[in-house]
C-alpha cells in the first residue's frame, strides 16, 4: 500500500505527463492551421433550361481544421472574386451562384462553367485554391421559336401577296390584249382563298403568342405558313400560265400589225400606179389612141384595189376588236389584192404609153380658131380701145396648151389687161384648153397719137405632150386714130306732111292777125 508521499509523487508525475501531452497537442494544432485544409464539393449538372433563362447552382465548402476558422472566396469562370466569407472550424458553408443560358436565337446546346475558390486560416494567410466544373445544357426558348415561326409565316404571306398582285396585273394585261385568262384566273382564285386562310391562321398564332401559349402559337404559325406557301404556288402558276397566254396573243397582235402595215404599203403603191396608169391612158386618148386593152387592165386593177381597201378596213376592224388572227388573214388578203392591182395597173400604164407611141399625133392644122376683135377701131385721140382675143380648141382635138402674146403698136399704151406677164411692150399669158374649150382675153389700150396703127396678136399652141410640134399663128387688127370725130352731114332732108296740118297752121295765123288788129284799135 502506497503511502501519502508516494501517492503525491505519482500525482505530480501524472500532471507532468499531462502537461507535456497538452503542450504537444497545442504545438501540433498550430502547425495544422498554418496549412489550412478545406473541401470544395463537386457540383452536379443542373437540369436543362431554355435560352435566355437562368438557374441557380449550389455547392459547399467544408473547413477541415477543427480549431480555427478559415476565410474563403469564390469566382465563376472569369468573373471577379466574391467577397470573402468565414467558414468555422470543422464546419461547411453552402454557396449559390446564378448561371444563364445564351440569349434567344442561339438554338440548343451546352456550356461548361468552372467554380474557383480559395481559403486561408486566421493563423496563416497562405491561400489554398481549388476548383470544380459542371455542364449547363439548354434548348431554344418556345417563345422565340413561336415568334420566329410567326415571322416566317408573315414573310411567306407577304411573298404570296406579291405573287398574287403580279398574277393579277399579268391577267389584266393579257385580257386587255384579248387573251384567254380563264385558267390563270382559276389558279388565282385558289391562291386568294389560301391567302385568306393563312391570314386567319396568323392572327390566331399572334393571339396564342400574346397569351404565352408558345407551342400552340408555333403550330398555328406553321399552318399559316403552309397555307401561304400554297397560295404563292398557285399565284406563281397563274402568273406563268397567263404570261404564256399573253406572249402568244402579243405575237399574234404583232403579226397582225405587221401584216396590216405591209398591206397598206402595197395599197399605197397600187393607188399611185393606178393614178399613173390613168394619166397614161388619158394622154393616149387625147390623141385618139386605142386604149381599150389598157382600160380593161386598169378597170381590173381598180376592182382589185377596191377589194384590197375593203379587206384592209376589215383587218383594221378586227384589229380594233382584238381579233388578231382574223386581222392578219384579212390583211394578207388585202395585200394579195393590192399586189394584183399593182401588177395590172403597171401593165395598164405600159399599155397606154405604148398605145400613145403607136398612134400618130393629129395634125394641128385648122385645129384651133383664133380671133382678134376690136369693138371700135376708128377712134378719137385719147379714146380707149377694147380688144378681145379668143382661142377655141376643136372638140375633136386633145388638150391644148396655149400661149397668147399681144404687141400694142407704138403711140398706144395698155390701160388694163388680163395678161399675167409683160415686158418690153409685149403682154403674154399661158392657158390650157380641153377639147371644145374656149378662152376670151381682153386688153384695153389707149390712143396717144393720131394715125393708122396695127395691133398684132400671136398665139403659140401644141397638143398633149408634143411640145416639139408647137404651132404659132399671127392675127392683125388695124386701128385709126383722128383728132376730131367723123361728121355725118344730112342733105335734102325729106319732109313729110301731116294731113290737115296746113289748114290748122293757116287758121292759127288768121286768128293771130285778128288779135293784133283789135289790140292796135284799142290802143288808139
Amino acid at each position: 500500500m502506497l503511502n501519502q508521499k508516494g501517492r503525491l509523487e505519482i500525482c505530480l508525475n501524472g500532471m507532468k505527463w499531462a502537461s507535456l501531452i497538452l503542450i504537444t497537442i497545442l504545438i501540433l494544432s498550430g502547425t495544422a492551421l498554418a496549412a489550412i485544409s478545406y473541401t470544395l464539393n463537386s457540383i452536379p449538372n443542373p437540369p436543362s433550361i431554355y435560352t435566355g433563362d437562368s438557374t441557380t447552382v449550389s455547392f459547399s465548402i467544408a473547413n477541415n481544421n477543427l480549431l480555427y476558422k478559415g476565410m474563403c472566396a469564390i469566382t465563376v469562370d472569369s468573373s471577379p472574386w466574391s467577397s470573402e466569407f468565414p467558414v468555422s472550424a470543422g464546419y461547411s458553408v453552402t454557396q449559390s451562384i446564378s448561371v444563364q443560358a445564351p440569349a434567344w436565337g442561339n438554338g440548343a446546346g451546352s456550356v461548361q462553367h468552372t467554380v474557383n475558390s480559395y481559403c486561408y486560416s486566421t493563423l496563416d494567410s497562405t491561400k489554398v485554391y481549388q476548383s470544380t466544373s459542371f455542364i449547363l445544357t439548354y434548348t431554344e426558348n418556345p417563345g422565340y421559336i413561336a415568334s420566329q415561326t410567326i415571322n416566317s409565316a408573315q414573310s411567306a404571306i407577304n411573298s404570296a401577296q406579291s405573287s398574287i398582285n403580279s398574277a393579277q396585273n399579268a391577267i389584266n394585261d393579257a385580257k386587255n390584249l384579248g387573251a384567254d385568262a380563264s385558267l390563270a384566273e382559276n389558279k388565282l382564285f385558289n391562291a386568294q382563298n389560301s391567302m385568306q386562310t393563312s391570314q386567319s391562321k396568323l392572327a390566331s398564332a399572334n393571339s396564342y403568342l400574346a397569351s404565352s401559349n408558345y407551342n400552340q402559337a408555333t403550330n398555328t404559325a406553321n399552318e399559316a405558313k403552309s397555307s401561304a406557301d400554297t397560295s404563292k404556288t398557285d399565284a406563281d402558276s397563274a402568273y406563268s400560265i397567263v404570261v404564256q397566254a399573253k406572249q402568244l396573243v402579243q405575237a399574234a397582235k404583232d403579226s397582225a400589225s405587221t401584216a396590216i402595215t405591209s398591206a397598206k404599203k402595197v395599197i399605197d403603191s397600187a393607188s399611185t400606179s393606178k393614178a399613173e396608169a390613168q394619166n397614161a391612158i388619158n394622154d393616149a386618148k387625147n390623141i385618139g389612141a386605142d386604149v381599150g386593152s389598157a382600160q380593161m387592165l386598169l378597170d381590173d386593177a381598180i376592182s382589185k384595189l377596191n377589194s384590197a381597201n375593203t379587206k384592209y378596213n376589215e383587218a383594221n376592224s378586227y384589229f380594233n376588236n382584238m381579233k388578231w388572227n382574223d386581222a392578219k388573214v384579212s390583211a394578207d388578203d388585202a395585200k394579195t389584192y393590192a399586189n394584183d392591182a399593182l401588177t395590172n395597173a403597171g401593165i395598164a400604164k405600159s399599155t397606154g404609153i405604148q398605145a400613145k407611141m403607136n398612134t400618130p399625133t393629129p395634125t394641128p392644122k385648122a385645129s384651133v380658131s383664133i380671133d382678134l376683135h376690136g369693138e371700135k377701131t376708128d377712134v378719137v385721140l385719147g379714146e380707149d380701145i377694147l380688144l378681145k382675143l379668143s382661142a377655141v380648141n376643136y372638140i375633136s382635138m386633145p388638150k391644148m396648151h396655149v400661149q397668147v402674146i399681144i404687141k400694142p403698136p407704138s403711140g398706144m399704151s395698155v390701160a388694163s389687161s388680163e395678161f399675167s406677164k409683160s415686158g418690153a411692150g409685149q403682154f403674154t399669158s399661158d392657158y390650157e384648153l380641153d377639147p371644145g374649150g374656149v378662152r376670151d382675153i381682153e386688153v384695153r389700150i389707149k390712143s396717144n397719137q393720131v394715125g393708122n396703127f396695127n395691133v398684132e396678136g400671136i398665139v403659140v399652141y401644141y397638143f398633149g405632150d408634143e411640145k416639139d410640134k408647137a404651132v404659132d399663128k399671127t392675127v392683125n387688127l388695124p386701128i385709126t386714130v383722128r383728132n376730131e370725130p367723123v361728121q355725118n352731114s344730112i342733105t335734102n332732108p325729106v319732109q313729110k306732111s301731116i294731113p290737115g296740118l296746113g289748114v290748122i297752121v293757116g287758121l292759127i295765123g288768121l286768128l293771130f292777125a285778128i288779135f293784133l288788129k283789135k289790140k292796135r284799135q284799142k290802143n288808139k
